[in-house]
């Protein structure tokens, strides 16, 4: 690989999971010679929101948008979206309760245990709503791929893989979304020369690291994605 430099901006199904993944079985860390350095970057609940801060921050210190700096080319891979389109029920917005002093805790867990735990899907189904919303997602993709716009950086943009069917039941709306936020980055990266987006929703399913956790992916699946990834680098072509 004739790279600079491969930068991952991931939530956390980029990262190791206590006692089921470890740090070198994580696709950032697989889809690279040692050669070429993967600087890893985002964090758990990163959102399209939280990666725009923090690619606007490393565009500045790390030159990302200064074509002059880099003596090769650099790659950038976006790998987010599950935690702004996942569907959360009206009530999560509630959860701040649970801070109020002396009896917030207590209340809290309560109304969970009685009344929104074993009616969460019924809830859910009726009074739903998402952290990021479509049109902001929209925004936010546009406004980290203008950050980062140069002649000397390709982007891969990864789509988010289905979750679970134990999830996509406890959660409806779950798969609609995901087409959804999918198809938004479909649409963005055809405005790009220089970005290309990796197929993950369809012909991947994942095992996950369990049914209830639903979109944290297993050693195997992390294996999957990284050779998917690696088949892409290969097939870019730059001038």
């Amino acid at each position: 690989m004739d790279y600079e430099a491969i930068y991952v901006y991931t939530d956390s199904t980029g990262f190791p999971r206590s006692n089921m993944v470890s740090v070198r079985q994580i696709w950032p860390n697989l889809i690279s010679d040692s050669e070429v350095p993967v600087i890893l970057r985002g964090g758990g609940g990163y959102s399209s929101r939280d990666m725009l801060t923090l690619v606007r921050k490393d565009a500045f210190y790390f030159s990302l948008n200064n074509l002059e700096d880099h003596a090769k080319k650099i790659i950038v891979i976006l790998f987010f979206g599950v935690v702004d389109c996942a569907p959360r029920p009206i009530t999560y917005k509630l959860r701040h309760i649970s801070k109020v002093p002396l009896f917030g805790n207590r209340f809290w867990e309560f109304i969970v245990g009685r009344f929104l735990g074993p009616n969460r899907t019924v809830i859910q189904k009726f009074w739903k709503y998402q952290l990021v919303s479509k049109k902001e997602f929209k925004v936010n993709l546009r406004k980290i791929l203008k950050t980062i716009t140069n002649p000397n950086v390709q982007v891969l943009i990864c789509e988010t893989p289905m979750p679970s069917d134990y999830v996509l039941k406890r959660s409806p709306g779950f798969e609609e979304s995901v087409k959804e936020f999918n198809s938004i980055k479909n649409e963005i990266a055809a405005e790009h020369s220089t970005v290309s987006v990796i197929e993950l929703e369809r012909g991947f399913a994942p095992s996950y690291i369990s049914k209830e956790d639903g979109h944290h992916f297993s050693a195997t699946d992390h294996l999957e994605i990284a050779s998917k990834i690696r088949e892409s680098l290969v097939m870019l072509k730059w001038t």
